[in-house]
C-alpha cells in the first residue's frame, strides 16, 4: 500500500520507518527518511499541480500533529484527487481545553485554550468538511502527552535538563498528565491502520488513560540523574499543559489494543537514549 505522510517532522519520519519495515511505500512531505521505498517531497508540492498526480497513486494519507501546518493541510484536502482515499488524522488532548471532569471521553465538547488546540480543532473540522466535498473517508485520533526520543515537548525538555545536570523546575501546582510513550503511539496507529475499515468516521482517544503527577515525573528524572528527590529548583509556575486524562475505553473496544509501556519505563528509556547522544 502507498502512504502519504504530512505533519510534525520527527513523528512522520518515525511513522514512515515503521511503514517501510512493513513493506509499504511511503511518501513524506517535509520529512527526512532515506531508505528503500521512501520518497521525500518539499512542502511546496502541496501548491503544485504535481500533488494531484502523486495522489492518484496514494491509497492512504496520514496527517500527524498538524500544529502550524493547517494552511498546508488545507491545500492537500482541497485536491479532487483525494476521492476514495483514506485519511488518518492525529491531533492531541489540547483540543479539549480544560475539562470539567476526568477522564475525558470523545463526546466531550472541545473548547481549546491554546493556539495548538485551536489549530488542531480547526484541522479536524476541515477534514470532516472536505470528506463530504471530496469523497474521502477519515478517522481522527486524539493523543495524550506524547514523549520519547526525538519528540519535542516538556517531558523531553525535563529529561534533557536531568542528563545535563541542570536545575529542574518543580511546579507549584502538581497536576496530573496522561503520558504516552512514542513507541506505543506508533504501535497504536499501526493497529488503527489494520482495522481502518471498522473505524471510519470515528474520533478515538489514544492514551494510557492513567494520570501521573508532574512532581512524580520530576522526582523520577532526578533519581535517574543521581540527584536526591529533594534537590530541585522551585518555581512558582503552573505546568505548561492542562490537567487532563483521556478515556481509553473506546480505543480498547475498537482497536483491541492498549499501550505497552508505563510512564516510568518510558522515562527510563528516554533518559537512557539522551545519555548516549
Amino acid at each position: 500500500m502507498r502512504y502519504l505522510l504530512l505533519g510534525e517532522k520527527s513523528l512522520i519520519t518515525r511513522m514512515g520507518e515503521y511503514l517501510v519495515e512493513e513493506g509499504e511505500e511511503v511518501h513524506l512531505i517535509g520529512g527526512g527518511l532515506t531508505t528503500q521505498n521512501t520518497y521525500c517531497w518539499g512542502e511546496s508540492l502541496l501548491q503544485s499541480p504535481l500533488l494531484g498526480d502523486l495522489l492518484q497513486n496514494i491509497e492512504r494519507v496520514l496527517i500527524l500533529f498538524p500544529e502550524g501546518k493547517w494552511e498546508k493541510v488545507k491545500f492537500l484536502l482541497e485536491s479532487p484527487s483525494l476521492k476514495g482515499k483514506e485519511i488518518l488524522l492525529l491531533t492531541s488532548y489540547h483540543v479539549y481545553g480544560i475539562p470539567q471532569f476526568n477522564p475525558v471521553t470523545e463526546d466531550y465538547l472541545p473548547s481549546p485554550v491554546s493556539k495548538r488546540g485551536w489549530e488542531e480543532l480547526f484541522t479536524e473540522e476541515m477534514v470532516r468538511f472536505f470528506s463530504f466535498q471530496k469523497g474521502f473517508s477519515y478517522t481522527i485520533f486524539r493523543s495524550g502527552e506524547v514523549f520519547g526520543p526525538k519528540i519535542s515537548g516538556i517531558i523531553g525538555d525535563l529529561c534533557k535538563k536531568g542528563v545535563k545536570g541542570e536545575e529542574i523546575p518543580l511546579y507549584e501546582k502538581d497536576i496530573m498528565v496522561d503520558l504516552l510513550y512514542i513507541q506505543d503511539l506508533l504501535q497504536g496507529l499501526k493497529k488503527a491502520l489494520e482495522t481502518f475499515e471498522k473505524i471510519k468516521g470515528e474520533i478515538i482517544n489514544i492514551s494510557s488513560g492513567k494520570g501521573v503527577g508532574v512532581r512524580e515525573i520530576v522526582k523520577k528524572i532526578l533519581s535517574l540523574s543521581g540527584k536526591k528527590p529533594g534537590n530541585f529548583s522551585y518555581f512558582s509556575l503552573n505546568p505548561p499543559f492542562p490537567e487532563i486524562i483521556l478515556s481509553p475505553v473506546k480505543m480498547r473496544l475498537l482497536l483491541k489494543w492498549s499501550p505497552r509501556y508505563n510512564w516510568e519505563r518510558g522515562i527510563e528509556l528516554l533518559f537512557s537514549q539522551l545519555q548516549e547522544v
